[in-house]
């Protein structure tokens, strides 16, 4: 019921609609040949922004459909061709068909030459779509990633991810370099909108293709944005800062320098209203083996299941203080020889609150288990990137990149549990913990490539170099009670756990010319790892366990080699790579002063790709591979974990290595002239001797758990998205659904147990398409899971969640913006307490003020009914969850944002011709 009367009030503003018409055409050359690709746009009078366009087909026709009434300036444009203009007032006298517009070619004359610049919305190359930034109107303190929302082919969902004509971007250029290294939100979150000139989509070919010439069809979608002449002079950048009820606070500051070969830029930030940092992905992923060593205990359980997780939702918990500052240099002599450096610190202290209740299932019945958890983690993280690509001549390019990373964490914790099986209480733990942890880790890649017959053979060699280092203190205080029989155990533990990882690989390749459609790939690389860790467990206090046999230093080895032969077949619309190989291994793990156990492996690697371009943005794609997987060090250490008494977990050195094979059916079409796009996608998954983790529990509910290899486990999934406007209204449909079905295998009390969940994903999301005043968004999510058990049939069940979105905001004018967003997820009740309704509405309010509207004044609203909550709910091989956590409440904040940019001219330097 508030989903639908969120929906009507924000959907009363589509309805809002005057009549339209739709004008038709056709475009030629001066000889009367079709120009296919021309784009017909009709721009507003007052200030040539774009209101509605259409584009060519192969016959030279173009269509612009639900035209409103008005007066518009229609400009026709081609490469290569001089722009035709014309003043129109629709609907037209003489009907709707402005006939056939023939197209005269430029024609540049020696001697004087006048440089007019003139605006032109879109433009069609072979390789890139080019968008006029001005010609999108967006607010004054827009972000690139605003405008990029405003164009069309082009998505952004809320949290920044980029899909262009139906393709995820996966990197972000500024003026054709990268930009605060592999994170490309930096750029799309922090660049103002109006230093953009243009907006470029581009078909990128790979470094290796642009150097030998060696097309292999494989092309990425990257965007570049393309600066202002007047942004590559002198500094620009922003301040902001805000205050709000209950101490909340929020700061930024970025300035930018730019010119043709350097580019500057310094970025920081700080608040405490749980907006984190440019990019915290790096400490998440390099501290997550660090947190499942400190944790220990139920954490590890929940999540390094062998099945797949069903995820209710993942929510930002517990109250945030986080701070984060970065810089980025990058300097280019010329297109071909480039060196960069970027660095970034990020840092955040969370408090957190959490309530967690759990059903645990066995085949003799099911227990429940509650608990609280109460800490305040501090995190920080340094990251450089650097790189430099060097051109030596015609016939050598060679490129060095690295990276280098540092963490660390304090986290102080409370926690406690308390287990019961049919409603009598069976233990109960009160756990005092401290656990600080430090990594480092520093990776080299370099490449080498040589022409040694040029267009014909090129020799490409690359070595890659790791070292990380990493190291944990945990000092834990355990009070465990154990009902039946009476029993009483404490102990206080100093573990103190230090790793280090080295990784060396190279490889050689021989890429040669068949002919100009087959090129024969013969190739050879090989590696090797060596992984140690040590610890050092004291007990203090202590009525079981002895500390010494927990000690030690534990050492693990990989080396491999692979060999293996691709042959490529190039042809004007498909590609076909087909590969086979063979990798030889060892692998060895031992404790120290102890025989290595050894295990020496052999697989047969093939690999198939095929792509087929049958028309422009029409691509078909199947994708065949396989790779072996090493079983991680955490999982091979034969000693018991007990930082947790009730949960004890194993390695287990007999793992062996598993091997993966993925086939993906790709289906991708974009119609520019309908703007519909269409991304179908089908793949499937089997891992071999897959780790899963085999449990027993005994009649004191004491988890024990260590890894095993399973019988093989299965994913398979199919997807569809569907984007396309519905023009008569004015709106953008977009429907996505998901289908996924996992197979896993976990052991419980020795008894195999086979799980298998089917997933049903549907999202629908409208949004309106002319965003000049109105901006508005409104959607839903619907998510059913089967999951079914071959011994715990009590388990199985059916769960249903849905949730809706709206997004509304206004701008009447330059100078007023306004939003509205709301958020509601509902969560059912199977096997849970109770449904669950969390809404969310948030709104602000903008003015802008001095020259230039360099000045805005912003109050924004957050929580407007006070209902917040961070609210996960989990299903997974033998257990549900239910995790509570404390969340921001309700807060209104008032902040300023000064932009730092000279002052230009309203609508920029351009000249437009009429």
């Amino acid at each position: 019921m508030r989903c639908r009367i969120l929906y009507l009030i924000l959907l009363l503003p589509f309805g809002v609609m005057g009549q339209s018409y739709g004008l038709k055409g056709s475009v030629m050359d001066e000889e009367g040949r079709p120009l296919s690709y021309a784009t017909a746009v009709l721009l507003r009078p007052a200030d040539s922004t774009l209101q509605f366009y259409g584009i060519s087909n192969d016959r030279g026709d173009f269509s612009i459909p639900q035209v409103k009434e008005g007066s518009y300036l229609l400009q026709v444009a081609f490469m290569g061709y001089e722009t035709y203009y014309k003043s129109l007032n629709v609907p037209l006298r003489e009907g709707d068909n402005l006939g056939r517009i023939v197209m005269q070619l430029k024609r540049v004359t020696l001697g004087d030459v006048a440089v007019v610049g003139e605006r032109i919305p879109m433009k069609f190359k072979k390789d890139t779509v080019e968008f006029d930034a001005q010609s999108f109107k967006t607010r004054p303190d827009a972000v690139a990633e605003d405008l990029l929302r405003r164009l069309p082919g082009i998505e952004v969902d809320h949290v920044g991810n980029i899909k262009a004509l139906g393709q995820k971007v996966e990197e972000v250029l500024v003026d054709g370099k990268p930009f605060f290294g592999d994170d490309p939100k930096v750029a799309t979150r922090n660049l103002p909108a109006d230093a953009l000139e243009r907006v470029q989509l581009i078909d990128k070919k790979s470094d290796e293709v642009e150097f030998t010439g060696m097309d292999d069809g494989y092309r990425e979608k990257v965007v570049n944005l393309v600066l202002k002449k007047d942004r590559k002079k002198g500094v620009f950048g922003e301040v902001e800062a805000g205050y709000g009820t209950d101490n909340h606070y929020e700061g930024s500051a970025k300035l930018y320098r730019f010119s043709h070969k350097l580019q500057l830029a310094a970025l920081g930030m700080l608040n405490n209203v749980n907006r984190f940092g440019f990019s915290f992905d790096d400490y998440v992923r390099f501290s997550g083996g660090l947190s499942a060593l400190a944790k220990g205990g139920s954490a590890i359980t929940l999540g390094e299941e062998g099945g797949l997780p069903v995820d209710f939702g993942q929510p930002i918990s517990g109250l945030t203080t986080s701070g984060a500052g970065g810089i980025n240099c990058s300097f280019s002599s010329d297109a071909y020889n480039r060196a960069f450096l970027s660095y970034l610190v990020n840092g955040s202290e969370k408090e957190l609150q959490e309530h967690t209740t759990t059903q645990h299932f066995t085949a003799s019945g099911a227990y429940k288990q509650v608990g609280t958890v109460s800490n305040l983690e501090k995190r920080f993280a340094h990251k450089v990137h650097f790189g430099v690509k060097r051109r030596i001549n015609s016939l050598q390019n060679f490129s060095v990149n690295g990276r280098l990373l540092f963490v660390q964490g304090v986290n102080p914790s409370h926690q406690w549990m308390e287990s019961t099986y049919a409603g009598q209480k069976i233990n109960r733990l009160t756990q005092n913990a401290d656990y600080r942890s430090y990594g480092l880790e520093t990776q080299l890649n370099a490449s080498w490539l040589v022409k040694l017959n040029p267009h014909k053979t090129v020799l490409k060699t690359n070595v890659d170099g790791t070292y990380g280092g990493r190291g944990m203190n945990h000092a834990v205080h355990n009070k465990t009670l154990y009902d039946h029989p009476p029993l009483r155990e404490e102990n206080q533990q100093l573990q103190d756990d230090l790793g280090q990882t080295y990784k060396a690989s190279g490889g050689v390749s021989l890429l040669q010319a068949l002919g100009k459609k087959y090129v024969l790939i013969p190739m050879l690389k090989g590696g090797a790892e060596k992984e140690v860790f040590e610890r050092d467990y004291r007990i203090i206090r202590d009525s079981g366990i002895g500390g010494d046999s927990l000690s030690g230093i534990f050492n693990k080895e990989h080396k491999w080699i692979a060999s293996g032969v691709k042959l490529r077949r190039k042809g004007e619309q498909s590609t076909l790579v087909v590969g086979i190989g063979v990798q030889h291994g060892m692998l060895s793990n031992a404790l120290s002063g102890e025989s290595p156990l050894q295990q020496h492996y052999a697989f047969l690697t093939p690999s198939f790709t095929w792509e087929y371009n049958y028309w422009a943005s029409h691509r078909l794609s199947a994708l065949y591979h396989s790779s072996v997987m090493s079983p991680p060090l955490e999982m091979l250490r034969p000693h018991g974990d007990y930082v947790n008494p009730l949960y004890i977990r194993y390695g287990n050195p007999h793992l062996k290595p598993a091997v993966m094979h993925r086939l993906d059916l790709n289906w991708l079409l974009f119609d520019q002239f309908s703007s519909t796009s269409l991304f179908m996608r089908l793949n499937g998954t089997y891992i071999r001797d897959n780790v899963s983790w085999e449990r027993s529990i005994d009649e004191q509910l004491v988890q024990v758990l260590r890894p095993i290899n399973g019988t093989g486990d299965y994913t398979a999934e199919g997807s569809v998205d569907f984007s396309t406007p519905i023009r008569r209204l004015g709106v953008n449909v977009n429907l996505y659904v998901r289908e996924t079905y996992h197979r896993g295998m976990s052991r419980i009390n020795e008894v195999a147990n086979i799980n298998t969940n089917l997933e049903h994903h549907i999202k629908l999301g409208l949004d309106k398409r002319k965003k000049e005043q109105w901006d508005i968004s409104v959607g839903g999510i619907v998510e059913i899971t089967q999951s079914r058990y071959s011994v715990l049939h009590g388990m199985n069940n059916n769960y249903y969640s849905y949730s809706c979105f709206a997004d509304l905001s206004y701008a009447p004018n330059d100078f007023w913006f306004f939003q509205i967003s709301g958020r509601l997820n509902n969560y059912a009740s199977q096997r849970f307490d109770e449904p669950l309704s969390v809404p969310l509405i948030n709104a602000e309010v903008k003015r802008f003020i001095l020259k230039n509207n360099r000045l805005a004044l912003s109050l924004r609203l957050f929580d407007l009914l006070d209902k917040n909550m961070n609210l996960v709910r989990k299903g997974a091989v033998n257990y549900l969850l239910e995790r509570r956590s404390n969340a921001i409440g309700r807060f209104v904040m008032f902040s300023l944002k000064y932009r730092l940019n000279r002052a230009v001219s309203k609508g920029g330097n351009s000249l437009i011709l009429r």
